[in-house]
Protein backbone atom coordinates (compact mmCIF):
# COMPACT_ATOMS: atom_id res chain seq x y z
CA UNK A 1 0.00 0.00 0.00
CA UNK A 2 2.82 2.28 1.19
CA UNK A 3 4.46 1.56 -2.77
CA UNK A 4 1.14 2.35 -4.46
CA UNK A 5 0.58 5.88 -2.69
CA UNK A 6 4.63 6.65 -3.19
CA UNK A 7 3.93 5.55 -6.89
CA UNK A 8 0.65 8.49 -7.32
CA UNK A 9 2.63 10.91 -4.62
CA UNK A 10 5.51 10.32 -7.61
CA UNK A 11 3.15 10.92 -10.68
CA UNK A 12 1.25 13.87 -9.34
CA UNK A 13 4.52 15.83 -8.50
CA UNK A 14 5.46 14.78 -11.91
CA UNK A 15 2.39 16.48 -13.87
CA UNK A 16 3.25 19.63 -11.44
CA UNK A 17 6.15 19.68 -13.04
CA UNK A 18 5.31 19.32 -16.19
CA UNK A 19 2.28 21.29 -16.95
CA UNK A 20 1.66 23.61 -13.61
CA UNK A 21 4.55 25.49 -12.97
CA UNK A 22 4.74 27.41 -16.24
CA UNK A 23 2.97 30.65 -16.13
CA UNK A 24 4.06 31.77 -19.64
CA UNK A 25 1.90 29.92 -21.34
CA UNK A 26 -2.24 30.50 -20.56
CA UNK A 27 -4.38 27.29 -20.37
CA UNK A 28 -6.49 29.00 -23.24
CA UNK A 29 -4.40 30.11 -25.61
CA UNK A 30 -5.44 28.95 -28.91
CA UNK A 31 -2.67 25.64 -30.76
CA UNK A 32 -1.25 27.39 -33.62
CA UNK A 33 -2.96 25.60 -36.33
CA UNK A 34 -6.37 26.95 -34.50
CA UNK A 35 -4.74 30.55 -34.77
CA UNK A 36 -4.05 29.95 -38.98
CA UNK A 37 -7.24 28.86 -39.03
CA UNK A 38 -9.11 31.88 -37.44
CA UNK A 39 -6.76 34.30 -40.12
CA UNK A 40 -8.93 34.76 -42.72
CA UNK A 41 -7.04 33.46 -46.30
CA UNK A 42 -6.21 36.32 -48.65
CA UNK A 43 -9.10 35.69 -50.96
CA UNK A 44 -11.42 36.26 -48.34
CA UNK A 45 -9.95 38.89 -47.38
CA UNK A 46 -10.18 40.32 -51.12
CA UNK A 47 -13.92 39.43 -51.09
CA UNK A 48 -14.72 40.58 -48.04
CA UNK A 49 -13.56 43.94 -49.48
CA UNK A 50 -16.20 43.97 -52.09
CA UNK A 51 -13.58 42.67 -55.07
CA UNK A 52 -13.77 38.84 -56.54
CA UNK A 53 -9.94 37.81 -56.39
CA UNK A 54 -10.82 36.01 -59.53
CA UNK A 55 -12.57 38.41 -61.25
CA UNK A 56 -12.58 38.32 -64.88
CA UNK A 57 -14.49 41.06 -66.85
CA UNK A 58 -17.05 39.43 -69.12
CA UNK A 59 -16.21 41.62 -72.04
CA UNK A 60 -12.49 40.32 -72.39
CA UNK A 61 -11.93 38.84 -75.59
CA UNK A 62 -14.91 40.60 -77.10
CA UNK A 63 -13.09 43.51 -77.80
CA UNK A 64 -10.17 44.25 -79.14
CA UNK A 65 -7.72 47.85 -79.31
CA UNK A 66 -6.99 47.08 -83.12
CA UNK A 67 -5.02 50.57 -84.00
CA UNK A 68 -3.02 53.14 -81.71
CA UNK A 69 -1.77 56.96 -82.79
CA UNK A 70 0.94 57.65 -80.50
CA UNK A 71 2.23 60.48 -82.73
CA UNK A 72 -0.41 63.36 -83.05
CA UNK A 73 1.44 65.05 -85.47
CA UNK A 74 1.69 62.53 -87.99
CA UNK A 75 1.47 63.88 -91.97
CA UNK A 76 -2.43 64.05 -92.60
CA UNK A 77 -4.95 64.84 -90.19
CA UNK A 78 -6.57 61.59 -88.83
CA UNK A 79 -9.43 63.26 -87.01
CA UNK A 80 -10.41 65.56 -90.31
CA UNK A 81 -10.93 68.66 -88.43
CA UNK A 82 -8.58 70.68 -90.40
CA UNK A 83 -6.12 71.31 -87.38
CA UNK A 84 -3.51 69.05 -86.95
CA UNK A 85 -2.20 68.51 -83.39
CA UNK A 86 -0.19 66.29 -81.16
CA UNK A 87 -2.32 65.80 -78.79
CA UNK A 88 -5.81 66.06 -80.66
CA UNK A 89 -5.26 63.72 -83.01
CA UNK A 90 -3.43 60.72 -81.23
CA UNK A 91 -6.05 57.87 -80.60
CA UNK A 92 -7.16 54.37 -80.11
CA UNK A 93 -9.49 52.24 -82.43
CA UNK A 94 -11.61 49.26 -80.43
CA UNK A 95 -13.59 46.75 -82.43
CA UNK A 96 -16.18 44.59 -81.17
CA UNK A 97 -14.86 40.96 -82.68
CA UNK A 98 -17.12 38.91 -80.70
CA UNK A 99 -20.53 37.96 -82.90
CA UNK A 100 -23.17 39.50 -80.41
CA UNK A 101 -23.29 43.85 -79.81
CA UNK A 102 -21.01 44.84 -76.66
CA UNK A 103 -22.35 47.22 -74.26
CA UNK A 104 -19.81 49.67 -73.30
CA UNK A 105 -21.24 52.43 -71.15
CA UNK A 106 -19.19 52.57 -67.96
CA UNK A 107 -16.17 51.16 -69.69
CA UNK A 108 -13.02 53.18 -69.14
CA UNK A 109 -10.02 54.28 -71.06
CA UNK A 110 -6.97 54.12 -68.86
CA UNK A 111 -3.44 55.69 -69.03
CA UNK A 112 -0.38 54.47 -66.94
CA UNK A 113 0.73 57.89 -65.76
CA UNK A 114 -2.61 58.81 -64.77
CA UNK A 115 -4.40 55.75 -62.97
CA UNK A 116 -7.28 58.08 -61.18
CA UNK A 117 -7.86 59.97 -64.06
CA UNK A 118 -9.71 58.21 -66.89
CA UNK A 119 -8.88 59.50 -70.48
CA UNK A 120 -12.03 58.61 -71.68
CA UNK A 121 -15.33 57.09 -69.95
CA UNK A 122 -17.84 55.77 -72.58
CA UNK A 123 -21.94 57.13 -71.94
CA UNK A 124 -24.44 54.99 -73.47
CA UNK A 125 -23.36 53.34 -76.07
CA UNK A 126 -24.40 49.63 -77.32
CA UNK A 127 -21.46 48.38 -80.37
CA UNK A 128 -22.74 46.07 -83.18
CA UNK A 129 -20.79 43.32 -83.51
CA UNK A 130 -18.06 43.65 -86.29
CA UNK A 131 -18.40 47.55 -85.25
CA UNK A 132 -15.68 49.82 -84.32
CA UNK A 133 -15.47 52.85 -81.69
CA UNK A 134 -12.64 55.66 -82.15
CA UNK A 135 -11.42 57.61 -79.31
CA UNK A 136 -9.33 60.46 -80.23
CA UNK A 137 -7.53 63.13 -78.04
CA UNK A 138 -9.55 65.91 -79.12
CA UNK A 139 -10.96 68.24 -81.22
CA UNK A 140 -13.96 67.62 -83.39
CA UNK A 141 -14.66 63.54 -84.14
CA UNK A 142 -15.60 62.98 -87.43
CA UNK A 143 -19.68 61.76 -88.44
CA UNK A 144 -20.11 58.28 -87.40
CA UNK A 145 -19.87 56.01 -90.44
CA UNK A 146 -22.01 52.40 -91.10
CA UNK A 147 -20.07 50.26 -88.97
CA UNK A 148 -17.63 53.01 -86.79
CA UNK A 149 -17.94 55.70 -84.51
CA UNK A 150 -16.18 58.71 -82.94
CA UNK A 151 -15.66 60.30 -80.39
CA UNK A 152 -13.41 63.29 -78.44
CA UNK A 153 -11.65 62.12 -75.37
CA UNK A 154 -13.46 63.27 -72.22
CA UNK A 155 -10.85 63.27 -69.59
CA UNK A 156 -11.69 63.37 -66.44
CA UNK A 157 -9.91 66.92 -65.96
CA UNK A 158 -10.66 68.25 -69.78
CA UNK A 159 -8.95 71.88 -68.59
CA UNK A 160 -5.55 70.57 -69.03
CA UNK A 161 -4.73 69.95 -72.86
CA UNK A 162 -3.34 66.15 -72.42
CA UNK A 163 -6.11 64.29 -74.39
CA UNK A 164 -5.52 60.58 -74.61
CA UNK A 165 -1.47 61.19 -72.64
CA UNK A 166 0.01 58.65 -74.83
CA UNK A 167 3.87 59.48 -74.29
CA UNK A 168 7.47 58.33 -75.93
CA UNK A 169 8.93 56.34 -75.52
CA UNK A 170 6.90 54.30 -73.00
CA UNK A 171 3.44 53.56 -72.02
CA UNK A 172 0.16 51.31 -71.57
CA UNK A 173 -3.46 52.40 -72.41
CA UNK A 174 -5.85 50.06 -70.76
CA UNK A 175 -9.51 49.66 -71.32
CA UNK A 176 -11.60 48.65 -67.92
CA UNK A 177 -15.19 47.53 -67.78
CA UNK A 178 -17.84 49.62 -65.56
CA UNK A 179 -16.54 47.25 -62.72
CA UNK A 180 -12.76 48.15 -63.32
CA UNK A 181 -12.21 45.05 -64.64
CA UNK A 182 -9.54 44.73 -67.63
CA UNK A 183 -11.06 44.55 -70.79
CA UNK A 184 -7.85 44.94 -73.41
CA UNK A 185 -4.68 46.91 -73.01
CA UNK A 186 -1.92 47.84 -75.25
CA UNK A 187 1.54 48.48 -74.66
CA UNK A 188 5.40 50.03 -75.96
CA UNK A 189 8.40 51.08 -75.24
CA UNK A 190 9.14 48.21 -72.92
CA UNK A 191 10.31 44.54 -72.38
CA UNK A 192 7.80 41.30 -73.29
CA UNK A 193 4.74 41.45 -74.90
CA UNK A 194 5.27 46.10 -74.29
CA UNK A 195 8.63 45.35 -76.72
CA UNK A 196 7.01 47.22 -78.97
CA UNK A 197 8.63 50.44 -80.37
CA UNK A 198 6.35 53.95 -80.63
CA UNK A 199 5.94 54.49 -83.95
CA UNK A 200 6.19 58.35 -85.00
CA UNK A 201 4.46 59.63 -88.56
CA UNK A 202 2.10 56.56 -88.42
CA UNK A 203 0.04 54.24 -86.28
CA UNK A 204 0.85 51.12 -84.86
CA UNK A 205 -2.35 48.82 -86.03
CA UNK A 206 -2.88 44.94 -86.32
CA UNK A 207 -2.04 42.96 -89.23
CA UNK A 208 -3.93 41.28 -90.17
CA UNK A 209 -6.64 43.39 -88.58
CA UNK A 210 -8.12 41.95 -85.34
CA UNK A 211 -6.12 39.29 -84.78
CA UNK A 212 -2.57 40.00 -85.92
CA UNK A 213 0.50 41.91 -84.27
CA UNK A 214 0.82 45.52 -83.78
CA UNK A 215 2.97 46.90 -86.66
CA UNK A 216 3.82 50.09 -88.47
CA UNK A 217 0.69 51.15 -90.06
CA UNK A 218 2.74 51.43 -93.29
CA UNK A 219 4.17 47.92 -93.28
CA UNK A 220 0.61 46.72 -93.18
CA UNK A 221 -0.88 49.04 -95.80
CA UNK A 222 -0.92 48.88 -99.38
CA UNK A 223 -1.23 52.45 -100.58
CA UNK A 224 1.68 53.65 -98.11
CA UNK A 225 -1.43 55.05 -95.76
CA UNK A 226 0.01 56.37 -92.39
CA UNK A 227 -3.71 55.55 -90.35
CA UNK A 228 -6.51 54.53 -90.80
CA UNK A 229 -9.23 54.88 -87.66
CA UNK A 230 -12.73 53.04 -88.27
CA UNK A 231 -11.87 51.13 -90.86
CA UNK A 232 -9.39 48.59 -91.76
CA UNK A 233 -6.00 48.89 -92.76
CA UNK A 234 -6.52 49.08 -95.82
CA UNK A 235 -9.51 51.59 -95.99
CA UNK A 236 -12.41 48.98 -96.16
CA UNK A 237 -15.41 49.02 -93.69
CA UNK A 238 -14.95 46.56 -90.97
Amino acid sequence: MRGVALTASLLAALLWTACGDDDTAPLDAAPPDAQIADAAPPDAQIADAGVDAGAVSPLLGKVVINEVLIDGLAEGDPNGDGDVSAVEDQFVELVNVDTAPVVLDGCTLVELDLPDQPRHTFGPLTLPAGHAVVIFGGGDAPPATATAVFFTANAADPGIPWGLHLSVPDDRLTLLDANGLEVAHFCYGGTGECALAAATDESLTRFPDLTGSFVPHTTASTDGSAFSPGTRVDGSAF
